[in-house]
């Protein structure tokens, strides 16, 4: 959904349109001049990055009148800007908007790998000309850099308002009236859902902010869903004449080897609850086996797992506790699963590592305990209240993944009386 490109090259770009061409116009030139303009709208399919997976959509002006193309850019950023990534960590998402050779854009684009498709839109003369005006408004120097959102203001939003412009709002009116049947987290879960890690990576991240209604204007958000909509779209302009948008819908790069984005989304909470059920029995055995016969390989076993899962979780609890507390990543805000990983998995993790190297695993145990006891009732209680809908944050795979495992954990101190015999301590 993002393209960086050098800084130079950006104010180069955006100079040539700003040089020209003259965009000032009077009201009766309007429809003279929106004549010469004829809008087309490029979609990218998925990429390779992660900042790539979710498509690209760009708007491609061709001028008659001075024989130029231009195409406009969205969500554009340079990894080499200055303190990039300070503000992206704390999501201070400083993007630019982009104008450039639409051949040269075209050509990168049918080279990159990717599938490419173009449609055509339909619009009457002076619709044309309002919708290039916005998009040269936005590409003047106190303009090009905007506050980017990947679901409120990214660059397939940004195009969709304009394109509402485009349309006297009636883009708008349609969309919003169409209900849409997944939430922004099922839809990005489409794309990420082949991507076991990142997939729960960004799930557990996120709250329920990206989990309520949706409709099809929000979908748009997704450039693939954008075009779609454009193709079902009809415009009904002055005369009370409707007809579709979209026209010559043509596909320019068709990649074999990369597969298309399903239209569904698999949750993966089964699978996800079997494994972490799977792992908690394995806790549970591992524990049998020390307490019966005081094996020191048992307990260090459980003290590598311990250190491993610790410091991750404890890591990711930690950024989750930064974004949700000292960050404008809106979409962490209010968090439920912070209960279930935090920053003190960290002391989980120094303890388990003290295990792998002390001669005596056994006398760290007592204190692993007491903090699995703490991490295994917060996933109960988060257990109970999601059983009892009494929040409404879809974590589903977050849930099934850690909650049995910490339980396990928990319960695990007490192993000794069950297996019959009492535990001693130094």
């Amino acid at each position: 959904m993002m393209c960086p490109m050098r800084r130079r090259q950006l104010i180069l770009l955006a100079l040539l349109l700003l040089c020209t061409v003259s965009f000032s116009v009077s009201a009766a030139e309007e429809k003279t001049r929106g004549e010469y303009l004829t809008i087309r709208l490029m979609t990218l399919g998925q990429g390779d990055p992660v900042y790539l997976w979710y498509g690209h959509v760009g708007l491609i002006v061709d001028d008659e009148l001075t024989d130029r193309s231009y195409m406009f850019d969205f969500g554009v950023f340079d990894f080499m800007k200055d303190h990039f990534y300070r503000n992206f960590a704390f999501g201070r998402l400083y993007y630019q908007v982009i104008a450039s050779s639409a051949e040269s854009r075209i050509r990168q684009a049918v080279n990159s790998g990717r599938n490419v498709s173009m449609i055509t839109l339909d619009l009457p003369p002076e619709n044309r000309l309002r919708l290039f005006e916005a998009l040269v408004d936005h590409v003047q120097p106190e303009n090009s850099t905007y506050l980017y959102h990947h679901y409120y203001n990214n660059c397939s939003t940004k195009i969709r308002d304009i394109l509402d412009l485009g349309t006297d709002g009636q883009l708008k009116e349609w969309a919003q009236a169409i209900p849409s049947a997944y939430s922004y987290r099922e839809h990005i879960r489409r794309y990420s859902g082949n991507h076991l890690f990142i997939d729960f990576v960004l799930n557990f991240l996120q709250s329920g902010v990206i989990d309520g209604e949706t409709t099809l204007w929000d979908e748009m958000f997704l450039p693939d869903r954008m075009e779609r909509a454009l193709l079902q779209f009809s415009f009904t302009d002055g005369a009370g004449d409707s007809s579709l948008i979209a026209t010559d819908h043509e596909i320019l790069a068709q990649v074999a080897a990369r597969p298309s984005v399903p239209d569904t989304w698999s949750p993966k909470w089964p699978s996800a609850l079997i494994v972490s059920l799977a792992a908690g029995l394995l806790v549970l055995l591992l524990k049998v086996v020390y307490e019966r016969r005081r094996t020191k390989a048992a307990l260090r076993i459980l003290g590598a797992f311990q250190a491993a899962y610790g410091l991750f979780g404890g890591v990711l609890g930690s950024i989750l506790f930064f974004m949700m507390f000292f960050s404008d990543h809106d979409v962490t805000y209010g968090n439920w699963n912070i209960m279930l990983l935090n920053p003190l998995m960290l002391v989980i993790g120094v303890l388990g590592v003290m295990m792998l190297f002390s001669k005596r695993p056994e006398r760290h145990l007592r204190l692993m305990d007491l903090f699995w006891t703490v991490a295994a009732l917060l996933a109960a209680a988060l257990l109970l209240l999601f059983a009892f809908s009494i929040i409404g944050q879809r974590n589903q795979l977050s849930i099934a993944m850690i909650a049995p495992l910490h339980i396990c954990f928990g319960i695990s101190r007490y192993i000794g009386k069950v297996s019959g015999r009492k535990e001693t301590r130094p």
